[in-house]
């Protein structure tokens, strides 16, 4: 694009920002850009305010349709995230709550893991339990996942490391992932965020008024979400792997994370769905059935970690959660190689270099989670293929 084109385009992208805001007399000075992530959207935060302008142009294929969609179905289900005040779908221009400025980085311990594994677990079970709110949300098929993996072979094969592999070879790799697949019994049964990870969960700490400082975090209700727009309905493995394989946390929380969040989460999930079959099934008192709360807290601290000590349930979703570890390495090989593209892509197409600090990072993802027996034959695919991660 040719500099004058793209300051006429600017201009009138200007005029209708300021045409939006005037309606609630907020002048163009006081917009303030927030440091922008790997979209082209692009945020502000309004000056005096605990407001955020949302800009997604629909000149750059974004939509605003999907986050109003998803941050429907999240505030029903109690979750933390910002609230509509004004919106233009065709425009792609939104006003919405700013949650504020604080890092997950900055206050970890282990209520903010618990308190984003209850976050989770409330999105994952609830969706389960009232499948109607999601009935015409996208699924994240294999195929989607295939689409996703083919970033890996154009941007970071071929452009950033100069390695071309044969149609044959792809579609050999595709037929291996298929095959694990299918033995993994992935089924898409949740909503599924696909972006959780330590840059989209923002700390909500109350204040101690004696001194002025933050209170601890000690639960859900002190974290909110952002960035949820590209949610699907998938397998709630994904955005294990995306929580406890996240390129962005610091080195040294990561094996915490992955110590207090892996072996958990099928609990809390499966639990739901008991209690979701005892409903279902004409319980007496679905008053006591629903408070999970109680239960769920007394099962994290007993650490049960085996699946099979809650009542077997015979539907998708609990013979899906037979191999729930398994899939979370699973998701995480795809997701990083995912990665793995998209961060060349943004720095060769895009000129936002930044994002290949993390290449180390998720290509030692990708290797630990191949080492697990299941994978055998696509470790073996990158061996014979001379890629090394």
């Amino acid at each position: 694009m040719n500099k004058k084109l793209k300051f006429k385009i600017e201009r009138r992208r200007l005029a209708e920002i300021k045409d939006f805001l005037k309606s609630e007399n907020i002048p163009l000075n006081s917009l303030v850009k927030i440091k922008g992530d790997a979209s082209f959207r692009v945020y502000y935060r309004i000056k005096n305010t605990d407001l955020v302008l949302m800009d997604a142009n629909p000149r750059t294929n974004e939509k605003i349709s999907s986050f109003i969609k998803i941050q429907k179905i999240l505030s029903e289900y109690g979750i933390n995230v910002p609230k509509i005040y004004k919106k233009d779908v065709s425009l792609g221009l939104m006003i919405i709550q700013d949650l504020g400025k604080k890092r997950f980085v900055d206050y970890i311990n282990r209520e903010t893991f618990y308190g984003s594994l209850d976050i989770l677990s409330e999105i994952h079970s609830k969706s389960i339990e009232m499948p109607s709110k999601i009935k015409n949300i996208k699924k994240y098929t294999l195929n989607e996942q295939m689409k996703e993996t083919d970033l890996f072979f154009s941007w970071y094969l071929k452009k950033h490391l100069k390695k071309t592999i044969s149609e044959k070879e792809k579609d050999s790799f595709k037929t291996i992932f298929k095959k694990i697949y299918k033995e993994l019994n992935i089924k898409n049964y949740c909503l599924v965020l696909r972006d959780f990870h330590v840059d989209n969960i923002i700390p909500m700490p109350g204040v101690d008024s004696s001194n002025g400082r933050d209170v601890p975090i000690s639960s859900m209700n002190e974290l909110g979400l952002i960035d949820f727009q590209d949610a699907l309905v998938g397998s709630p493995a994904y955005d294990f792997s995306s929580f406890i394989d996240d390129v962005r946390a610091p080195i040294d929380i990561e094996k915490d994370m992955r110590k207090i969040v892996q072996s958990q989460h099928k609990v809390t999930l499966s639990l739901s769905l008991k209690l979701r079959k005892q409903k279902i099934e004409g319980d007496k008192e679905p008053s006591i059935v629903w408070q999970r709360k109680k239960e769920l807290e007394r099962l994290y601290k007993e650490k049960i970690e085996d699946i099979n000590l809650v009542l077997k349930l015979n539907n998708t979703a609990y013979q899906a959660l037979k191999n729930f570890n398994t899939q979370v390495y699973y998701f995480s090989i795809q997701r990083n190689l995912k990665i793995l593209g998209i961060f060349c892509r943004l720095k060769y197409r895009d000129k936002k270099s930044n994002y290949i600090k993390y290449l180390p990072r998720a290509k030692k993802f990708i290797r630990e989670n191949l080492k697990n027996p299941e994978f055998k034959e696509l470790r073996n695919w990158f061996i014979e293929n001379k890629i090394n991660v």
